[in-house]
């Protein structure tokens, strides 16, 4: 499986445990919220079907984004991947002759998505502790 993570650093995981409840509670929810979010944005990646484009993963089959997931294995660390296998191939290594990598996981966590990324963690932690 092709996974990444958003998690706190060490340091900060062990004072996140021992925060008031409700705050961990928004924090929590948020990243579950946000990492919700990335997998539809890692969907919407893919360029609709047609020809091969250098640097966006077309949909062929749609076997791809549908094997899409997220979800958290604790209160502070969330991920989203895929189980198949040629996954990694297109998001690490390259695919075709010109071996061109076409991230499809990444973006998800670049630019204007990593601020709302941000915003729904923040939200979620001031909703819980008003």
């Amino acid at each position: 499986m092709i996974k990444l993570e958003i998690k706190w650093d060490p340091v900060s995981e062990k004072y996140i445990t021992k925060l008031p409840h409700l705050f961990e509670k928004g924090l929590t929810k948020g990243l579950k919220d946000a990492v919700l979010f990335a997998e539809g944005a890692a969907k919407k990646v893919f360029a609709e079907s047609g020809p091969v484009k250098p640097k966006i993963l077309t949909a062929r089959s749609g076997h791809l984004r549908r094997s899409i997931e997220s979800g958290t294995s604790s209160p502070t660390s969330g991920w989203i991947g895929t189980k198949v296998k040629y996954g990694v191939i297109h998001e690490l290594i390259g695919a075709g002759k010109a071996k061109a990598l076409r991230p499809f996981l990444a973006p998800a966590f670049e630019g204007e998505n990593l601020n709302k990324i941000r915003e729904i963690i923040f939200n979620s932690v001031i909703k819980e502790t008003k």
